[in-house]
């Protein structure tokens, strides 16, 4: 039967094409610095960009030292064959008579859940308390679209909303909203693999995550401290300018230097899956490559690492095991490298999928796109191991015939700041927009009273935009709380002064400032605007164009 809803399935040909286009194009634009990243822009300002970020100020007054790892699956995970309902095993068989995993091929978790039995090197953490399942989370009126859906994820908004900020993004930004103009010795995002996360946008600032495309690049930037090669140039013209575009660029890759020193200074203890193995491991390099940098002591705090091929809608059976073999096997080495340094407790990697499968396969051996699966945790500092959140239920169905998510993915978002970043309530809820429940149990709450708190500039100010008319001049805007004196500053991307837009002693309320570069002759690119009240620096990006 065709479904006509954007993207589910692949009867809705058109639908579905056009949805991984829109997806598609996401991504390019994010590579080329047009959808609200930096990360790949040339020059000193992605580099200030990238390192300036408030995340690591922030946890470095913080009296703890956790790490987080998001491990996304993408292209949506089909959470009913990766956590097994023993509790409606014959319903689960019934709606897929060709991959259902057969019961004597699990592994039982508990009463209610098995894992398969491919899936086996994950037991050891289940057995020490270092793994946890959340089910059924999804979010409110799903539709079904991989673009969509993944924005909403990364920003943690509603289905309606079109927001291009993170939801670590915001953290981010509230913490260190001077973050363009002072930059930390330390990388405090990683991201390999993909673009630029969304996740890590801010308002104001661009994006905030160092990105390498690969593995291979991240470790090839440990071992040589460069990020393009000097060797192997030709012998002509070219060479000596690609020579000196690659020199130019290697040297505003600041964060060389530091990662090149942590991961030299540490080596992997455990033996991750190999090309050798029964399957090809993607995620086991990356891992590999974040266990020497941790164990290195590089500092950095959030890292992203990235296996896609879960969106299976044709012969799912062998692609899906395949896909959690590695993730089951590289995982479990992981911690154990991490482990064998005493660090399995300060590290807690969170798995997350723009939503999960239908219940019921298709005509293609595969399954369509779904709302609600579980995520997985792992860690040595989770309370114990075990399941949290409503077992979903494969008779009481939703729309589609689908699954009703049973716990809202913010909740989730919401426990692990507070629960492990430590940060304050207060902040959580203005992060995410509202409050949302927290999932007691499932982290070892911090140790000391939340560290992480709203930043003080806030006091005074709020609601700032900038704008732009036809003829390019900007208009920055925002309310002041209470009267104060400030200063309103513009800089270029080195942090020069260009103009001072406004000084002086100014009353509550809403406050506009203009400036016009071409009057001031200012070549076309991007530049800083700076807000100082009462000693607080308030700091973002406008451009001038041509």
């Amino acid at each position: 039967m065709c479904q006509h809803r954007n993207g589910h399935d692949l009867s809705n040909k058109e639908a579905h094409q056009k949805d991984h286009a829109k997806w598609s194009r996401r991504s390019f634009l994010s590579t080329l610095g047009l959808a609200g990243t930096a990360s790949m822009f040339l020059g000193k300002l992605p580099i200030t960009a990238m390192a300036s970020n408030p995340l690591s100020y922030a946890l470095e007054q913080s009296e703890n030292d956790r790490i987080l790892i998001l491990l996304r699956l993408a292209g949506g995970n089909d959470g009913l064959n990766t956590i097994i309902p023993l509790y409606a095993y014959d319903s689960y068989q019934r709606f897929r008579p060709n991959l259902a995993i057969p019961e004597n091929e699990t592994i039982k978790l508990s009463d209610e859940i098995a894992l398969p039995n491919y899936m086996n090197p994950l037991m050891r953490l289940w057995g020490d308390g270092q793994m946890k399942v959340v089910n059924g989370v999804g979010y409110p009126d799903q539709d079904y679209s991989h673009f969509n859906s993944s924005q909403i994820w990364a920003s943690a908004s509603d289905a309606t909303s079109d927001d291009t900020s993170g939801w670590m993004g915001r953290f981010l930004e509230n913490e260190f909203p001077q973050f363009l103009i002072e930059a930390p010795e330390v990388p405090p995002v990683v991201q390999i693999g993909g673009y630029s996360n969304q996740v890590f946008n801010s308002m104001t600032q661009g994006n905030f995550s160092f990105v390498v495309s690969s593995a291979q690049e991240l470790e090839d930037i440990g071992n040589t401290g460069e990020k393009y090669s000097m060797s192997n140039l030709p012998d002509c013209l070219y060479g000596d300018k690609l020579g000196f575009l690659r020199s130019v660029t290697n040297s505003t890759y600041i964060y060389t230097e530091v990662i090149t020193e942590a991961y030299k200074r540490a080596q992997n203890q455990a033996t991750y899956p190999t090309e050798n193995d029964n399957f090809y491991s993607r995620l086991a390099p990356q891992l590999a490559v974040v266990a020497r940098l941790i164990k290195g002591g590089l500092g950095t705090r959030i890292y992203m690492v990235e296996l896609g091929g879960f969106d299976t809608h044709e012969q799912q059976g062998w692609k899906h095991r395949e896909l959690m073999m590695d993730v089951a096997h590289s995982v479990n080495a992981f911690y154990q490298d991490l482990d064998q340094a005493g660090l399995k407790e300060k590290v807690l990697t969170m798995t997350f999928s723009e939503f999960g499968r239908t219940i019921q396969e298709n005509g293609s051996r595969g399954t369509d796109h779904g709302a609600a699966a579980p995520l997985l945790f792992f860690g040595g500092e989770l309370e114990g191991g075990g399941i949290e959140g409503a077992l979903p239920s494969l008779d009481n169905l939703g729309d589609y015939d689908d699954f009703e998510y049973t716990t809202d993915f913010r909740s989730v978002y919401s426990t692990v700041l507070q629960d492990w970043l430590c940060v304050d309530q207060t902040l959580v809820d203005q992060v995410l927009g509202q409050s949302f429940a927290r999932i007691n149990g499932l982290l070892t709450a911090c140790n000391s009273s939340p560290s992480v708190g709203i930043n003080p500039a806030q006091a005074f100010l709020s609601d700032t935009e900038v704008r732009y008319d036809q003829s390019g001049v900007i208009y920055l805007q925002f309310n002041l709380q209470k009267a104060a004196n400030i200063e309103v500053d513009l800089l270029n991307i080195l942090g020069q002064p260009v103009s001072t837009l406004g000084k002086g002693y100014k009353l509550a309320g809403v406050h506009e400032f203009t400036f016009n570069p071409h009057q001031h002759r200012l070549p076309a690119g991007q530049y800083l605007y700076r807000i100082k009240v009462d000693g607080y620096i308030l700091s973002g990006k406008v451009m001038a164009f041509q």
